[in-house]
């Protein structure tokens, strides 16, 4: 009896010691973009939809302007990681407006680059800016 208790009491002794160096941790804040409901279109959608728009409408026009989410989000992504004066609420005001004429925007142009900086921020970007803007255009022309 006494063996068996030895042998139990040091099998819970080593599952309960081994147990949180095995575990791992959940990490919420993992840079890694995962596929979330809130897609750039349905972003989109929502925001031409807050102006006064129809949602069915709102839907379609977003629908249109969005081709190839994975490579229009890489993109973005890259906008926004490399030029930080240029909230992501801001691009999206501007997408929704450009989706609701209709239009396109290319993130691999430079032009089209320092075309949607002008017009969030009222002003023509600096030399340090019009660099970076020509880092992201390179680094979007290679996802193509």
């Amino acid at each position: 009896m006494e063996k068996r208790y030895f042998i139990g009491v040091t099998l819970l002794l080593t599952v309960l010691s081994t147990n949180p160096i095995l575990a791992n941790r959940v990490n919420t804040n993992s840079p890694i973009n995962l596929k979330q409901v809130n897609t750039l279109a349905s972003q989109i959608s929502s925001t031409l939809y807050k102006r006064g728009l129809d949602k069915d409408v709102a839907y379609e026009l977003s629908n249109n302007f969005v081709e190839d989410e994975d490579y229009l989000n890489e993109k973005i992504n890259n906008f926004l990681d490399i030029y930080q004066k240029i909230s992501k609420e801001d691009l999206l005001e501007h997408l929704s407006t450009v989706a609701l004429n209709r239009q396109k925007i290319n993130f691999d142009s430079y032009d089209n680059l320092i075309s949607i900086v002008s017009k969030i921020n009222g002003s023509h970007p600096d030399i340090h800016d019009l660099k970076k803007l020509r880092t992201i255009s390179n680094i979007n022309k290679i996802l193509c």
